[in-house]
């Protein structure tokens, strides 16, 4: 992946390097070769079969894997290590999906992050959008698909950046004081997302919305 030169000094080399020492004590989730960067910056990253500007603060962290297609935010509370980070899970090889994908957070679930995927804006109907972007626009408006309006407590957002506009989702998690979040930025590409908070905390969610909407997707 080739990152502008003005971005070089944003990697972290010294943490990547600690994170990887300290992964024989770790069960180790996040791919090898991520691509990692860290602090306040302005990012270009290639997802998928796109490529995104967006800015990160101080104490965040965003990373891409060549191999894997982990696409990750993530803001740790500390210092990042491997076995707290979101990941990509493909849990078997036979059954998985490009289709359907899933992010996993191991807890702490206090932190917030969020895992993307991306792909090209079409005027065709598609499956992979239709299976990963819960709602649909109508009349100017985001409505809930029908398969999500029956999700538990399912509650609809719009959202907009730079040349897009798009919605987040977020429902009650199978996991006992979280809800799960799902996105989608429909501009020249289409990005979605996945993420889960703490039910009674609307800071890791306001913190998810905040680096979305500096979202860009670029030429």
């Amino acid at each position: 992946m080739n990152f502008p030169a003005s971005l070089v000094a944003a990697t972290c080399p010294a943490v990547l390097a600690a994170s990887l020492a300290a992964g024989a004590a770790e069960r180790v989730r996040v791919p090898p070769d991520i691509e990692l960067r860290h602090g306040a910056n302005e990012i270009v990253a290639k997802v998928d079969e796109c490529r995104i500007r967006l800015k990160i603060e101080g104490g965040d962290y965003f990373w891409t894997s060549p191999s894997s297609a982990d696409a990750v935010f993530y803001r740790p509370d500390g210092k990042f290590t491997r076995a707290h980070a979101p990941y990509l899970q493909k849990p078997d090889v036979e059954t998985y999906s490009g289709v359907y994908w899933d992010y996993i957070k191991p807890r702490p679930h206090d932190e917030p992050w969020f895992g993307l995927r991306c792909t090209a804006s079409t005027a065709e109907p598609s499956t992979y959008v239709d299976a990963n972007c819960p709602a649909r626009k109508q009349g100017g408006a985001w409505i809930l698909t029908e398969a999500a309006a029956r999700l538990p407590k399912a509650a609809i957002e719009p959202i907009e950046g730079k040349g897009w506009d798009g919605f987040v989702v977020s429902f009650e998690s199978k996991t006992p004081g979280l809800r799960s979040l799902s996105f989608c930025a429909v501009g020249a590409n289409t990005l979605m997302g996945q993420a889960s908070y703490p039910s009674g905390r609307k800071q890791g969610l306001e913190s998810i919305k905040r680096v979305l909407r500096t979202v860009e997707f670029v030429d």
